[in-house]
């Protein structure tokens, strides 16, 4: 799903929108009337893939190997999580290893998944309550990851991209009267095959952590339930704030009591894991 593939912004007729859409046509026109009304500008998710961007490609210029496989030290040096330093000091790894990839091919899945399904699902829910969503259901599958893969590199965005989709599925499930039948069904689809396809996927292939996906799903499905609203500007800004304030005193809670994870027999001695789940 791209910004507009199926409902692209209303045609401008004397500063506003068009008044005689055709009328098989009328709830469509209506719905994205109000989607581009309550969110009219879309940034955020730009934000986030030039950031995704800026770190691969420092990563690049300061190892050429960066670009198809980057080595476990460089990883580590920009971000990373690894439980043993993780637990040890170093809980902003949770948050920067969303913005770490194994690669090209890694970090290019991921932005154009993003890019993908991410514009539409910050205009459903607003500019500052769709990055609540993002960060929090991605820091979500960063912890569950943490613990499920203690001794491996973890990173990647697709834990925090998972939680996009899955606030859609919330939002799909508490506003289904404001989103017309016809788009509710593309919807529906295109979301159950992006979900189906990477639990295959993740199940074909070892090193894809199906705890970050999982974790990112299930906290986006949650957040997406939570500050869903109805398509008017600022709706819901209360509970989002609130939200956003609650998240980031769990976070600041669970930052500060990480299970402390030891460094295995195969990690000793300085050494860095090789195997690393692709999130």
């Amino acid at each position: 799903m791209s910004d507009n593939p199926r409902f692209p912004p209303p045609s401008p007729q004397g500063g506003g929108y068009s008044p005689w859409p055709a009328p098989d046509d009328v709830p469509i026109a209506i719905f994205r009337r109000d989607l581009y009304t309550a969110t009219p500008r879309v940034f955020v998710t730009h934000l986030i893939i030039a950031a995704n961007v800026a770190v691969f490609v420092l990563m690049v210029l300061t190892g050429p190997g960066a670009f198809f496989e980057p080595s476990p030290q460089q990883m580590i040096r920009f971000g990373a999580g690894f439980g043993p330093y993780t637990t040890h000091g170093q809980p902003w790894r949770l948050f920067t290893e969303m913005f770490v990839h194994f690669g090209i091919i890694h970090i290019g899945m991921n932005m154009f998944v993003l890019w993908q399904g991410g514009p539409f699902v910050e205009r459903l829910f607003g500019n500052f309550p769709y990055l609540v969503i993002y960060l929090f259901s991605g820091l979500f599958g960063s912890v569950l990851s943490l613990y499920a893969h203690p001794d491996s590199l973890a990173a990647g965005a697709s834990g925090a991209v998972f939680g996009v989709y899955g606030a859609l599925l919330g939002f799909l499930a508490i506003q289904r009267g404001t989103v017309p039948q016809a788009v509710l069904k593309s919807l529906s689809k295109s979301v159950g095959l992006f979900v189906v396809y990477n639990i295959a996927l993740g199940l074909a292939l070892k090193q894809v952590d199906m705890y970050a996906h999982g974790g990112g799903l299930v906290g986006g499905f949650l957040l997406g339930a939570l500050l869903s609203r109805k398509l008017v500007p600022n709706a819901n800004f209360r509970r989002v704030l609130i939200t956003a304030v609650i998240g980031a005193g769990c976070v600041v809670y669970i930052f500060t009591h990480l299970r402390p994870i030891t460094v295995s027999q195969d990690t000793d001695h300085g050494q860095l894991p090789h195997s690393s789940p692709f999130a």
